[in-house]
Order: C-alpha cells, then sequence, then structure tokens
C-alpha cells in the first residue's frame, strides 16, 4: 500500500509545526546554555581580574611604602648628622659664613637633582644656608608649620614630618622633614 502523505506523522496537520517549535525550542535552549556559560565565564574571568589586580595593586603599595620608608630614614640620617654636626661645632653662630655652613650640608646632601635640600633656619625662622643655594630668600623667610612646631618644642630634637606642600624654590610637591638644632644662633 503506497504511503500517502495524510498518513505520513510529518505531513499531518500541525505535525510541520511540531517540528518548527521543537527546533525552536532547541535554539533558545542553545541561546540560553550559551548565555548561561558566557555569564558564568565572565563571572569567572572578573573574579579572576580582580584577583590580579589585587595582587598587582598589593605590590606596588609595598614597594611605595619601601621606598617611602628608606628615603624618609636616609632624609633623617642626613638631617640628624647636619644637626649634630652644627650642635657640636657650637650652633649656627659657630660658622664663620652661610658658604662654610652651606659646604657642609652640601657634604651631606650631594643631589643637586631631586627636590631633597638640607635647609638651616635661625631662630627667627630666617634662611642661613641650604645645600642646594637655590634659595628665595622672600619666600624661605616665612616660617611654615615645621618650623613653628620646633619653636613650639625646642626640646624635642626628633624628626618631625610636616604635611605636603608646594616648594619653595620651585613647584614641585615636598614633604617636609625636620629636626631642630639645639645650641646658640
Amino acid at each position: 500500500m503506497p504511503n500517502r502523505p495524510l498518513e505520513d506523522p510529518a505531513f499531518r496537520p500541525g505535525g510541520e509545526r511540531f517540528a518548527q517549535y521543537g527546533l525552536m525550542a532547541l535554539a533558545v535552549l542553545g541561546i540560553t546554555l550559551a548565555a548561561i556559560s558566557t555569564y558564568f565565564n565572565v563571572r569567572y574571568d572578573r573574579e579572576l581580574t580582580v584577583q590580579a589586580t589585587y595582587r598587582l595593586t598589593q605590590s606596588l603599595a609595598d614597594s611605595i611604602e619601601h621606598h617611602v620608608v628608606a628615603t624618609l630614614r636616609d632624609a633623617g640620617n642626613a638631617a640628624t648628622s647636619v644637626a649634630l654636626l652644627v650642635e657640636q661645632s657650637g650652633g649656627l653662630q659657630a660658622f664663620k659664613s652661610p658658604g662654610q655652613l652651606q659646604a657642609h650640608l652640601k657634604r651631606q646632601l650631594s643631589d643637586d637633582k631631586s627636590t631633597a635640600r638640607l635647609v638651616a633656619l635661625d631662630a627667627r625662622g630666617h634662611l642661613v644656608a641650604e645645600s642646594s643655594g637655590i634659595a628665595r630668600p622672600e619666600q624661605a623667610d616665612s616660617p611654615d608649620a615645621s618650623f613653628l612646631w620646633h619653636q613650639q618644642n625646642p626640646a624635642l630634637t626628633q624628626l618631625y614630618l610636616g604635611v605636603p606642600r608646594r616648594s619653595r624654590a620651585g613647584d614641585e610637591m615636598v614633604l617636609p622633614y625636620s629636626r631642630t638644632i639645639m645650641g646658640p644662633g
């Protein structure tokens, strides 16, 4: 008996639609699975990126911390060395000229390329000498917060870390780090 189209299940009324709906459902299921897979893949990649960024940021912070500590230690050593030299010499007035004191300051901090400078102020806050030799006396004569702190705490010979500010000798930002010099002058 010949197979008639109406008897074939694919050609039954509605059978063609069933196949179309089945293909559409399969396509929607495939797209949904692809979207879910992409979501979890993106989430996993994001977590990896966050972890890698955290590790990189942490290593940069550790590196900066070590550099700042070393810089402050070196600056503190230079400031303490000069302060002790001046104190053992009899104070600022023991130096015959600002040039002689500047030579001692420059010997302690010979780097002319950085913003680091050793500055000697008298008891009134006026500039006596500095290591770089590029002082601007009209700007350097006004006392800053570091000088005022030392003036209010004359017996404390510890190092004082001031707040960042613009350099008086240029436009760079500097971090004042100072020590009181005990003695006359």
